[in-house]
């Protein structure tokens, strides 16, 4: 039977050649062993007894009307107290979790997400509320039927999320948990960071992608190049680099790298030119 696929050509299968050994988690389905626990009521959570005893400030009195609010399923009126709230503490990422919910519970889904996903990169290294924030993240996928399939990966301390994006052209980073700028972890939109899919050898192919600072939003391109496809190991090969589309480093190349992956034993290789 002949190969469909010319001889330069090769598919490049997720899991067999780059994570071998990588765990998947839908998005929308949670870990009980790996998430806390929160019990909510009526999209709300409860303020633990060392909140209730501290003096009564303008932001809590916002928070305890938003909470009297929801319960009354008055939700518009919730979000507006919320939204007062983190004017008040505008790097708070359980505000935005809150907030979050209260565009949820009122059924605006596009700003229910933008919100969780505020929360996620204001999250930092605090991981149970970075872990709140993505669970936030899977309720209103949940609730609007959209879902995503991540793969952790995790070497040491470094934790990173993945899932197949750009039209199954790429998996890409969507979270990582490693220090960016000043210290604030980011997340990614559309990222792009090994080749997925139907490529030939010698292909190059552009992707453009965001990445979520808390205060700034940067697009950033990705030019990935397919170096070499199958050698006597039945490797892969492929060049990436990243070039920022704004900020101070505009236009010029900060990472360029070839990596190397092979079947059954994931990353081998790493040439870098910065």
């Amino acid at each position: 039977m002949k190969n469909p696929l010319p001889s330069n050509s090769f598919c490049i299968v997720l899991l067999s050649l780059i994570y071998a050994g990588c765990a998947s988690t839908p998005s929308g389905q949670t870990d009980a062993n790996e998430l806390p626990i929160m019990e909510q009521a009526s999209g709300q959570t409860d303020s633990s007894p060392a909140e209730a005893e501290k003096p009564v400030t303008a932001e809590s009195s916002l928070l305890s009307n938003a909470n009297d609010s929801t319960k009354l399923e008055d939700y518009s009126k919730a979000i507006v107290l919320l939204e007062r709230a983190i004017r008040l503490s505008p790097r708070d990422p359980n505000l935005w979790i809150r907030l979050s919910q209260g565009y949820l519970n009122n059924d605006e889904f596009e700003l229910a997400e933008q919100y969780a996903r505020k929360a996620i990169v204001l999250s930092k290294q605090d991981k149970e509320t970075q872990r709140r924030a993505w669970l936030q993240l899977a309720n209103v996928f949940e609730k609007t039927g959209k879902t995503i399939q991540v793969y952790e990966r995790k070497r040491g301390s470094k934790i990173q999320y993945f899932t197949i994006t750009n039209n199954g052209q790429c998996l890409g980073r969507v979270w990582d948990s490693r220090k960016r700028s000043n210290g604030v972890v980011i997340a990614i939109d559309r990222g792009c960071k090994f080749p997925l899919g139907v490529w030939k050898e010698g292909e190059t192919r552009e992707f453009f992608s965001g990445y979520d600072y808390p205060k700034k939003r940067i697009g950033m391109k990705k030019k990935l190049t397919i170096k070499k496809i199958g050698d006597e190991k039945k490797c892969l090969t492929f060049r990436w680099v990243l070039v920022p589309m704004g900020g101070k480093k505009s236009g010029k190349i900060i990472d360029d790298n070839d990596y190397t992956y092979c079947p059954n034993k994931g990353f081998t290789k790493l040439v870098s030119r910065k």
